[in-house]
This record gives structure tokens, C-alpha cells and sequence, in this order.
């Protein structure tokens, strides 16, 4: 005949009345119910028996490079160095998946859940305890070193891990590691033919600076080799060249002032003669003035000709610039390259 079930006043017993109020019922005066289960043991109940020096079994809860974290009773997880990891030959992710059952051997005890301390027992040595069962006169919670935790649709479940199983894990990685490295031998390819063709356009500009002995016709061959490679061809025909010539001093600035690439000034050279320096933000083309402020007189000539400045370098110490004259028929002078403080006429 079955025990009859308490009734709520058995479980929470009715405090007494106190200056007309009852008060609040703590946690502490409620009564467990009686349910006829036997509750599992604590860790420390059922690690009890484990002594120093015993063999005993723990399912592998992490696997990684350099440890594992073995749980020896569920809530008790202990690291443990691998030899592989001490070694450092083999990868233990390799060796082992997490939930796979192993050998260790209890180097200290813990209390409880903590202050344990455990080996990896040589292959060969088998369990001298038998591990704890999860309540009372149930079977161990783990029985076979050779088990696995698979996760299924339906929850944990245990297979067999077989050396099959390593092999295949192994050769996939191999497998992964073999495209990787096809992929990477590709890009290597890619990116060789693009260094060859790089020195290669290299070596051709190096030698487009020394196509001609007279200094104003190497660089006026210069400026119109970048004018060829900068512009298309539809665009060529809306950024034609506008007359130009060299200024008494500039090829004297240019090699005096220095601490600028010579193809970065061609290729402002080219801006300024096709007019599109005029577009360009960056380049902080402006009249130039007669003094500092800026109520200061433009500089213009006596023939009409109004002087420009335009950035050939930008946030640069002592930032280089460049100077040239416009004639009301259109034709631009070079005049000069400075530094940016250098504002004499």
C-alpha cells in the first residue's frame, strides 16, 4: 500500500501569529518533500574510496593542444598535462575526441570537486577502482575504456571509438591540410608573376629616365610617357596637353630641393597641363600671393601672367610644392619646386 501524500500544512507547518501579523515563511522552515527516490551521492561520497596511486577511469571533457580537462565524477573536471603535449611531437586533438574514456592514474586527493590531481596512465595499465554509479545501487557511470560520448538527435548516446575512426580523422585533416597548401602554392604562383611583372615595369621606368642626353628633353619625354599611360584614350580627347615650357630655374629646384620621387612631379606636371589639377582636392592648387596673409596682392607678371602653387606632397615635414606661371594665351611656365616655408618671390 502506497504512503499517503502530506498535506501542504505537513510540508509548510503554520507559524504562529505575532501582534496580529504572520509573518513571512523562510526557506528554511519548508520541509523536503518525500519522494521514496534515493538521491546520488555527493563527489566527495563517491570519490570516497580513491586513494593515491589508484587507476581510475575519467571521460575526457576537453580535448586541446596543450591539456585535457578529464571529468572524473560528474561536477569534479581535473587539467591534465598529456605526455604528447610534454613531448611536443604529437597533436592530442589527434589522438583523442572529448568524451572518450581513458586511464589515469590519482596523484593527489581532492575535496569534493577540487584539489584533485591526475596522470595519464601508461597504454596497458587498467582501472584498480571501479567508478562510482550515479545513485545508489546503480552501475558505474562509466564502464569502458573504449567509449565515447557521440551526440545524437536524441541525446548522448555511446559507440565504440575504433582506430578506424583516428585513421579517418587523420587522413581528413591530411586531406585539408593537402588543399590548403595547393591553394597556397597557387597563390604563391599569382603572386611571383605579379613580382616578375613589376621589376619588369620597373626596369623600364628606370630606363625611361636616361632615354635622352638634355635634361629638358628627358623630362619633357617623361611627361609625355606618363600623359600616355594616365589617360585613356576617349580621355585624351577631352584632356588634351596645353603648351608648356621649363622656367629658367626649375630643373635647377628640382635636383636642389629634393626629397621628392621625380615621377611624382611628372605626374603633377601632368595635372597641370591637362587641367585636371583644377578637380583634384588633394593637390590644393591656389594663386599664389605676393606676402602671408591672405589680403596679399597675387603675383602676376607684366606680360599678365598670374602665378600658381600646387602641392606635390601633403601632412609632410617641410612638404614640397611647385610653382608656375599661366599666360593669358594659355601656356604654362614652370618655374620652380619648394618647400612649402619658402615664400620669397
Amino acid at each position: 500500500m502506497s504512503a499517503t501524500a502530506p498535506t501542504p500544512a505537513e510540508v509548510f507547518p503554520p507559524r504562529q501569529v505575532r501582534d496580529g501579523r504572520r509573518p513571512f515563511l523562510r526557506v528554511a522552515d519548508r520541509q523536503p518533500l518525500a519522494t521514496g527516490r534515493s538521491r546520488g551521492p555527493t563527489p566527495q561520497q563517491a570519490l570516497s574510496d580513491y586513494k593515491v596511486g589508484d587507476v581510475v577511469l575519467g571521460r575526457l571533457a576537453v580535448v586541446g593542444r596543450s591539456n585535457l580537462v578529464v571529468e572524473l565524477f560528474p561536477g569534479v573536471t581535473v587539467p591534465v598535462e598529456t605526455e604528447a603535449a610534454q613531448a611536443a611531437c604529437d597533436d592530442p586533438t589527434d589522438l583523442w575526441v572529448a568524451g572518450e574514456v581513458l586511464a589515469f592514474i590519482v596523484l593527489a586527493r581532492g575535496s569534493g570537486e577540487s584539489g584533485w590531481r591526475l596522470a595519464q596512465a601508461q597504454d596497458g595499465h587498467r582501472a584498480t577502482r571501479t567508478p562510482p554509479a550515479l545513485r545508489e545501487g546503480g552501475t558505474a557511470w562509466i564502464t569502458d575504456a573504449d567509449l565515447m560520448v557521440k551526440a545524437t538527435g536524441h541525446g548522448p548516446a555511446l559507440v565504440p571509438v575504433t582506430e578506424d575512426r583516428r585513421a579517418a580523422s587523420l587522413a581528413d585533416r591530411l586531406s585539408r591540410a593537402l588543399r590548403d597548401a595547393d591553394k597556397a602554392r597557387a597563390q604563391l604562383r599569382v603572386l611571383r608573376a605579379q613580382n616578375q611583372t613589376a621589376l619588369e615595369a620597373l626596369d623600364t621606368l628606370e630606363g625611361d629616365h636616361h632615354r635622352f642626353a638634355g635634361p629638358e628633353e628627358q623630362l619633357r619625354f617623361e611627361v609625355q610617357l606618363a600623359y600616355a599611360r594616365r589617360t585613356t584614350p576617349a580621355e585624351k580627347k577631352d584632356l588634351p596637353m596645353r603648351p608648356w615650357i621649363l622656367g629658367p630655374d626649375f630643373l635647377t629646384s628640382l635636383e636642389s630641393v629634393g626629397g621628392i620621387a621625380r615621377q611624382k612631379v611628372v605626374d603633377v606636371v601632368v595635372d597641370i597641363v591637362t587641367g585636371r589639377a583644377c578637380n583634384s582636392a588633394g593637390r590644393s592648387l591656389h594663386r599664389f600671393r605676393a606676402g602671408d596673409g591672405g589680403a596679399s596682392a597675387i603675383r602676376t607678371r607684366a606680360d599678365g601672367a598670374t602665378c600658381w602653387r600646387i602641392a606635390l606632397q601633403k601632412n609632410t615635414p617641410a612638404a614640397r610644392r611647385l610653382h608656375y606661371w599661366t599666360t593669358p594665351c594659355g601656356q604654362i611656365e614652370l618655374t620652380d619646386v619648394r618647400r612649402h616655408d619658402d615664400t620669397r618671390n
